[in-house]
């Protein structure tokens, strides 16, 4: 007996969006297990240790994009929720160990975004994928880079190489 299946335009939609979160998921999941991560030294009082993987930095001037990864320093996880995160974002912060985040700076002006992130139970972006998330950017408005942060750290590292054509993929 055959079986015809009928699902109205919201049901297509949203099976299109799966379906696409979930390619783009194993995709960025082959690049976050990257073997080849160099540390940043970036100043937050040692609650984390951070890591640039060469292999992802490309190039599609005037922007560079890159993943970065967080992994929480064991003896500092920092478990304590400000009054603007929900109770499941607090939940995710005390769970995490690493995360993994795609960078996409604009060198000349010196602004960035994260447009990907990905969360994981172990160090090192290995474990379970706790949550994920995926922003559109108007790289119209990066926003400006802060001294003294992560992004100033990444920026800085990225850019020179930018300049210096040093592992730039194109």
């Amino acid at each position: 007996m055959l079986r015809i299946l009928i699902f109205n335009p919201a049901q297509l939609k949203r099976m299109r969006f799966n379906l696409c979160l979930f390619a783009s998921l194993i995709i960025a999941l082959n690049q976050a297990h990257s073997t080849d991560w160099m540390s940043l030294d970036v100043n937050d009082r040692k609650k984390s240790d951070y890591y640039v993987d060469q292999d992802t930095i490309s190039e599609d001037a005037p922007f560079v994009k890159v993943w970065v990864l967080e992994n929480k320093n064991q003896n500092k996880i920092h478990t304590h929720s400000t009054h603007r995160q929900s109770r499941k974002n607090a939940a995710l912060n005390r769970n995490y160990q690493s995360s993994v985040s795609m960078y996409v700076i604009d060198c000349e002006r010196e602004t960035t975004a994260v447009v990907r992130g990905l969360y994981f139970s172990e160090s090192m972006g290995k474990g379970v994928l706790l949550k994920s998330f995926r922003k559109e950017v108007d790289f119209e408005t990066l926003k400006p880079i802060k001294t003294n942060t992560l992004s100033s750290a990444v920026v800085s590292f990225i850019c020179s190489r930018a300049s210096n054509n040093s592992k730039i993929q194109t």
